[in-house]
């Protein structure tokens, strides 16, 4: 077949795609001819010439010359052929067809020269030619293709009008066919010239992408198509033709080609379909017709012929009649199926699973299942699997299978189990009732549904107020109900009457909504239904005016499938700035199947949301409001809310950053106008930086590119993207001191020696009249040779730390553990033990050193709040009272059930339990056992600010554990409506305080017993006003019942906590003005080497006013502790480990570091400091007041210790006479007998206020103390 083209209008195949589907799903005969009478047998004589005659053919217009075997070459159709010039006149033959609009089709015929100087003929579509065909003098066939148009088409043959001498060519044969055919000019006939060769030249293809020369059939052997064909191999270079097509999806094609080899050694050539090789044929010397099939992509695809790269020789093969045509087969694959069920399903809820399923090949699908639940409905149209069960089990090896019709895929087996219903009164109902109105039995409606058959709820007795109801999620599909009494006055229950609503009782019931009426017994009434009652309200009235209380309601059924959402106020507002990172608000569903939710916002708006509910921004806010749908689905239903967000041009901060660095590491989120590749100006208090963005949106300046240290406050930030337009940020950031500081410190810490002590004997003496007992008074003491430990503190000890000075002179820490505990307020005679008689005891842990009183007459009125009265019980026993005389409650004495709450409290304080719980109560939340989640105990209930509820708790924990803030606590025979009093007046200083402490508690609340542990509330909650806090602190009540709860799950209530020596000791040792060396050992129960060493501290302070570090003069298990010269605080030191039950704890005052120790007193058990004035100054400022000279005594206390006051007169002269300490020039006050501040007097010793430092040397004793440093003369206990 030979192929001609005019004025290159081959058609484009890429816009026949469609065409092709046409033709794949509608298949047509590729040999149908639209054409009536094509080989031209049928027709009309004009004049009968014998062999030839002149006519007019049927179903053609115009007239020719038809040709019988006998002349000319035989037809190749039929036993006529014609010839179309007939005389001199042009002639035409036409005929009208019907196309289909988009369909490819050919028109073909058979022709030849009959002379050299026969004319050509034209082929023309609607008047517009098509080809111009030249035939040889050999039978050939020609074709050309065209899309139709969807109308009548007129396909016309004609001669060319200059050649109209009477020879025309002879035609047979001609058919119009839909084609299939993709590849254009696969016959090579059409081509362009780029060297004539005479019977081959070198061309370029139309339609092919390369070249080849073209051979005529005088070269080679005949073509077998057409005039023409190819060889690919031009000269030496390798060559390839291709051309484009567009394929179907999943369609076979057969691709086809005639080949041979010109010599023995011709190059081979290969077929590819886009980069992939698909065949290398080696022809013969004979043609052949290769083929082979592949499958469309539904892409355009590009088919090539490629000369083998290796053999490119200038011996190409000879090619001829490509051809593509869709073979009308598929390539099927198997369906996909895909899902997972849930695994479990309630009695009484819906069930359903939907697994998805796909078909690459678009065909129809079908389900199956083996193993079908009972109780479950199939679809085999989607799949579906669903039902609502009411029984307990499972259902095991679900298989569901999808098909196409010819291929399968199953799902791995599942089961489904059916556990038990959920009561969904008391996991999702509401219960109400009419208010109480002073009622005195009411029971909360809530009791019903609480799962506690104990428990019942209690109605007024009248017609209008005996009625509860439950509220369940709606609409609920109510399958049972049971409803039981209270066990004793169950008739009462007898004739209520039982409904089912969709809207609240409101005191009128509709018969109608009845579904049962109760009997009057304590026993379980169930209610099933037949069918589901589906309602949103159970209501309960009772008969007549008889009261209802009833101790459980629980209701099965199926809640609603969807999910719901949470809240009713979608509205939000945000700033048109907002950055694409942070959450502009938080969306949550419940789903009562307990699915997992998806969450999608399926409107074209500026806004995404994650799989958290998390909605963002995504681009810039252009409107001043958005309102658009939020979706939540589980799957299989999904629920709507309506989301509008308003766009404020003021911007917002949503959470302000806050350091305690002075040139902190600032960072955020960049606004929505930045890009990528944009830059971002940072100004902060006047000074602008370039910030780094890194690829998650967010901006940040180095700690080390704030150019001036930032003070104390709040601060505005302003960013701007490219200099363009400043968007501040007022208040962004703060920076702020704190009080509660935190390191942790690898060291190399020694281990401490065990000793053994032996108890050989011990006494208990209870507390007698008038007498005090501090938490830590312990004393080891050698008298007359015998070794004695003296307990007077009401703690239970089972080891103590020691410590003795060795031959070096050098301390020595050693853990004294004993074979028996020393009992609270005993003495006990010790067998001797190494270094025994100069052994002291170190208190590891001042926490709660709270004063215990007992004796004294006056119990109704503090007449001086400088002084505490105690009070023993008027009968003058010591056991505590009891409302229910007769009764035995395990009692205590009243020293021993003081004693236990205190151990108590001190032993919880100083665990490393302690902070931690009463952070969780801050926050709200859990810690090991406990939980504060409850409203009760939450501090949300009490404190009524916003400051930062954490640090808040920081600085009252240790203000209220302070080892020097002592609470002297009595006790009170008489019990009045309340329950105790206490009070007090705190300072600023870590709790420094004056007037008196006391705290009171009448005994009726004091009872430590199996069934309570109420004595724990009251006296904390006493203890809390002793130093200073009301009511509406959080601290009197919150604090007291979180603390009550600790104690319930950490100790037994009644016994005594047992002390030992905590993993971790230290010792301190002051090295200069502001800095002191901390060495730390540990015990060989520890088993870390890292240590956390926190400080409190009294006034707030910057990360650059301390350091916690090891310096150079430091051993490996030391540190140093330095100060800001300028900071004038108290520290807690606390010091422990990851493996820590209890810590070690000291203070560390303003006189430890700045050594304000002068002499002792071994007579009088005197410790003597001095205070210079610079330092009264400075403890004027810390409490915020102009001292005044009787104020001495609050320096003292603010300097040394609460036990610290003011020296006497006696103290001075003391200190003059026999320590050498010179005091002149004293001003006395005489109402006080105290030294006042423009007292002067000599120092020795320990302070030289030169510039000179230390003195070592008694020499300097007669200085004189100048004008510049008058000071004051401070006592302690020692």
């Amino acid at each position: 077949m030979k192929e001609i083209n005019m004025n290159n209008k081959f058609i484009n195949l890429s816009m026949i795609t469609s065409a092709f589907l046409a033709l794949i799903t509608i298949p047509v005969m590729a040999e149908d001819n639209l054409l009536k009478n094509g080989s031209f047998e049928d027709y009309n004589i004009n004049k009968d010439n014998g062999r030839w005659k002149l006519v007019e053919f049927s179903n053609w217009t115009g007239a020719g010359e038809v040709w019988n075997n006998k002349i000319g070459k035989a037809a190749t159709e039929g036993e006529y052929k014609i010839e179309l010039d007939v005389g001199s006149e042009v002639n035409e033959l036409s005929q009208i067809v019907t196309t289909v609009e988009g369909t490819q089709y050919k028109l073909s015929l058979d022709a030849y020269a009959r002379r050299t100087n026969s004319s050509d003929f034209q082929v023309l579509v609607d008047g517009e030619v098509v080809a111009t065909v030249k035939p040889d003098r050999k039978w050939a066939e020609y074709a050309v293709y065209f899309v139709g148009t969807g109308v009548e088409q007129i396909i016309s043959l004609k001669e060319l009008d200059a050649q109209s001498n009477g020879l025309g060519s002879i035609i047979d044969n001609v058919k119009l066919e839909v084609s299939q055919e993709m590849i254009v000019n696969g016959s090579f006939e059409d081509f362009s010239i780029e060297a004539d060769h005479g019977r081959w030249k070198e061309v370029r293809f139309n339609a092919w992408e390369g070249k080849g020369e073209a051979w005529n059939n005088y070269l080679g052997k005949r073509s077998t198509k057409g005039a023409y064909k190819i060889e690919l191999d031009v000269g030496q270079e390798v060559n390839s033709l291709s051309q484009i097509v567009t394929t179907v999806n999943r369609v076979e094609y057969e691709l086809s080609l005639d080949a041979y080899a010109r010599r023995a050694n011709s190059s081979d050539f290969e077929i590819w379909i886009d980069e992939e090789k698909l065949e290398t044929f080696k022809p013969l010397k004979e043609w052949i017709n290769y083929g082979f099939k592949f499958f469309g992509n539904g892409t355009s695809q590009t088919i090539s012929i490629r000369e083998v790269e290796s053999q490119n020789n200038g011996l190409g093969t000879i090619i001829d009649n490509v051809s593509l045509v869709p073979t009308g087969s598929f390539d099927n694959r198997p369906p996909l199926i895909e899902g997972v069920a849930k695994k479990t399903v309630a009695a009484y809820n819906f069930f359903v699973f939907t697994p998805t399923a796909s078909d690459v090949d678009g065909d129809t699908l079908t389900f199956s299942i083996e193993n079908k639940p009972a109780w479950a409905e199939f679809n085999s149209t989607t799949g579906t699997l669903s039902g609502t069960p009411s029984i307990v089990g499972i259902s095991a090896d679900i298989k569901i299978t999808v098909s196409d019709g010819k291929l399968s895929t199953a799902l791995a087996p599942f089961s489904v189990e059916v556990t038990e219903a959920v009561d969904i009164a008391q996991k999702y109902g509401k219960a109400t009732q009419p208010a109480k109105d002073g009622y005195y039995y009411y029971g909360s409606p809530d009791k019903m549904i609480d799962g506690d058959d104990s428990t019942y709820n209690h109605t007024e007795g009248t017609t209008t107020k005996n009625w509860v109801q439950i509220e369940v999620p709606s609409p609920t599909k109510i399958s049972s109900i049971m409803i039981k009494g209270r066990d004793s006055s169950a008739y009462r229950l007898g004739g209520a009457t039982v409904y089912i609503s969709d809207t609240p009782y409101n005191g009128t019931l509709d018969a109608s909504q009845k579904v049962f009426t109760l009997e009057g017994n304590n026993q379980k009434q169930y209610i099933e239904f037949t069918e589901a009652q589906s309602g949103t309200y159970v209501i309960i009235k009772g008969k007549d005016s008889l009261h209802i209380h009833i101790s459980t309601v629980e209701i099965y059924g199926e809640m609603p499938n969807a999910p719901k959402f949470i809240g009713t106020n979608y509205v939000t507002t945000t700033n048109k700035w907002m950055n694409k990172s942070e959450s502009i608000f938080n969306v949550q569903a419940s789903d009562y199947q307990e699915d997992n939710i998806v969450y999608s916002i399926e409107e074209d708006v500026p806004f995404d949301i994650d799989a958290n509910g998390d909605i963002r921004v995504t681009d810039v806010l252009n409107n001043e409001s958005y309102t658009f749908e939020v979706v939540a689905s589980d799957g299989i239903y999904s629920t709507r809310q309506s989301m509008t967000v308003n766009v404020s041009s003021e911007t917002s901060v949503n959470q302000v950053f806050r350091s305690n660095d002075n040139t902190p590491a600032l960072s955020g989120y960049v606004p929505n106008t930045y890009n990528k590749g944009d830059t971002l100006t940072v100004t902060i208090a006047g000074v602008s930086y370039e910030a780094f963005v890194s690829e998650e949106g967010r901006w940040s300046i180095a700690d080390d590119s704030i150019e001036n240290p930032l003070a104390v406050g709040t601060y505005d930030v302003s960013l701007s993207v490219n200099a363009g337009e400043a968007i501040v940020y007022e208040e962004y950031f703060e920076i702020y001191s704190s009080m509660l500081q935190s390191s942790m410190h690898s060291l190399s810490l020694e281990t401490i020696a065990d000793v053994s002590v032996q108890v050989s004997s011990y006494t208990q003496t209870p507390l007698v009249k008038d007498e005090r007992v501090r938490g830590s008074s312990v004393w080891l003491r050698v008298e007359n040779g015998v070794l004695t430990l003296e307990n007077k503190s009401y703690r239970e000890i089972k080891s103590l730390l020691g410590k003795y000075k060795d031959k070096a002179g050098k301390d020595v820490l050693v853990k004294l553990d004993f074979n028996q505990n020393i009992l609270p307020y005993s003495t006990n005679v010790l067998e001797h033990f190494e270094n025994a008689d100069v052994m002291e005891i170190v208190h590891t842990a001042g926490h709660f050193d709270t004063e215990l009183s007992f004796g004294g007459t006056d119990c109704d009125v503090h007449t001086d709040t400088n002084k505490t009265i105690y009070c023993t019980p008027t009968s003058g026993n010591d056991e505590i009272y009891s409302d229910n005389s007769g009764q035995n409650f395990n009692a205590l004495s009243e020293h021993q059930v003081y004693s236990v709450a205190m151990a108590t409290y001190s032993h919880l304080y100083n665990s490393v339990d302690g902070l931690n719980a009463m952070k969780a109560w801050v926050e709200g939340t859990t810690y090991k056992t406990l939980d504060y989640t409850g409203s009760y105990q939450s501090s949300e209930s009490y404190l009524e600010f916003e400051d930062d509820k954490l640090a808040y708790l920081n600085e009252n924990y240790f203000r209220v554990t302070m080892p020097n803030n002592h609470v002297k606590y009595s006790s009170m025979r008489y019990k009045y409506a309340a329950e105790g009093m206490g009070g007090g007046r705190s300072g600023n200083l870590l709790g420094t305080s004056s007037g008196g402490h006391f705290a009171s508690a009448w005994e009726g609340s004091l009872n430590i017993d199996k069934k309570g542990t109420n004595i724990y509330d009251t006296i904390h909650h006493e203890a809390m006003h002793g130093i200073g806090f009301s009511h509406a602190s959080g601290m009197t009540y919150g604090w007291s019942h979180a603390i009550k709860q600790v104690v319930d799950k950490i100790y037994t209530v009644g016994e005594n906590p047992v002390v030992e020596v905590p993993k971790y000791v230290f010792e301190t040792k002051v090295l200069g003005k502001a800095k002191i060396q901390l060495t730390i050992h540990k015990t060989s129960e520890a088993t870390e080497d890292e240590v956390i060493i926190e400080l409190l501290s009294g006034t707030a302070v910057m990360d650059n006013q301390y350091s916690v570090e090891q310096s150079d003069n430091d051993e490996n298990n030391q540190v140093t502790i330095a100060m800001d010269n300028e900071l004038f605080t108290r520290f807690f030191l606390r010091v422990y480990a990851s493996d820590s039950d209890e810590l070690m704890s000291t203070m560390i005052t303003p006189s430890d570091m700045e050594t304000t120790y002068l002499a002792s007193d071994e007579n009088s058990s005197k410790a003597y400091h001095a205070i210079t004035h610079e330092n009264w100054e400075r403890g004027a400022k810390a409490l915020n007041t102009t001292l005044k000279t009787n104020e001495a005594q609050e320096v003292c206390k603010l300097w040394i210790g609460s036990d610290a006051s003011i020296a006497y007169q006696v103290d001075a002269e003391l200190l003059n006479n026999k320590y050498k300490i010179a005091i002149t020039n004293a001003d006395w006050l005489e109402s006080k007998n105290l030294l006042g501040r423009r007292a002067v007097w000599y120092q020795y010793l320990a302070y030289d206020y030169s510039n000179n430092g230390y003195s070592t040397t008694w020499k300097d004793y007669n200085k004189l103390v100048n004008d510049d440093t008058l000071g004051i003369l401070c006592v302690t206990p020692k």
